[in-house]
Order: structure tokens, then sequence, then C-alpha cells
């Protein structure tokens, strides 16, 4: 009868019937990389043309706590620009993913562009997607936002 009872409640666990769900996992590890895109509206001081889009890498490069560093590469064009962001993972309600909040602290790459510098980003982050909008402090007649959609690379 005892051994009965533990194959019903092995068998009943294995199936899910009474085990607590896991937690999201948060991903957003040293390392890793993020692939999409970021799309860009607005204008520029000046009324400099802008590309509605970039391709979008975001890599990993440091995690400590619930900090992150990463470097965030931008392509369009000729446009290409590598901004080093600095930022934050914290844990949403339950079901509802990560929270993650970054901004550009500088630059290692910049051709035939001006990178804008402390431009902050917030996302959601669910499983292999990260979601959000971003916008660029508003100096001297730019007026440039967006949303941004990454998916964790392979």
């Amino acid at each position: 009868m005892l051994r009965a009872l533990c194959v019903l409640a092995a068998t009943a666990l294995s199936a899910g019937v009474g085990a607590t769900p896991l937690p999201d996992v948060d991903p957003i590890l040293a390392g890793t990389k993020w692939v999409g895109t970021l799309s860009q509206r607005g204008s520029f001081r000046g009324g400099a043309p802008a590309p509605p889009a970039f391709q979008a890498v975001l890599t990993v490069t440091r995690r400590h706590g619930d900090r992150f560093e990463a470097e965030l590469d931008e392509v369009a064009g000729p446009i290409r620009v590598t901004y080093v962001v600095k930022g934050v993972v914290t844990p949403a309600p339950v079901g509802q993913g990560h929270a993650v909040r970054f901004r550009s602290v500088g630059t290692t790459l910049a051709q035939s562009t001006v990178p804008v510098l402390d431009v902050p980003y917030d996302g959601v982050l669910r499983g292999r997607s990260l979601r959000g909008t971003w916008k660029a402090p508003g100096n001297g007649g730019t007026n440039v936002e967006g949303d941004f959609a990454l998916e964790m690379g392979r």
C-alpha cells in the first residue's frame, strides 16, 4: 500500500499535478546576445534625416546581481553605432517576466552618425523575448523615440 502511494505521488508530480510552478527564468546573463530591430521616429535637431529602423544586437558583457553592462550595436545602411549600456533587471509580478531598464553611457564605434547618449530603454523580458520602448532626451530640437524587439540568439 505504501509503495502504491509513493508511485501515485511520483506520477502526479511528474504530470505537474500539485507541483509548484517554476519562476520565470532570467536569461540576461553575461555572454548572451539579443538580436532584432529597433524602430525610430521623430526628428533630429536641424531636420537631419534618420532611418526608420536599425538591425540591433544587444550583447551582455557583465552581470552582477540585478545589474548588467552590455554593448548595443545598431546598423542601418552606412550608419553603424555601438553603444555601451548599463542597466538593471528586476522581477515583475509572477508570470509577467522581468523588467529590463538600461541607458546608453558611451560608445565604442560611430560611423556616419553622431551618437546620442543618456537614452533610456525600458523593456519587458518574457522567456526569450525582450520588447520595449526608448526615447532620446529632448535636447535642442531633437525629438526621437521608438520601440525595440529582441530575441535571445542561439
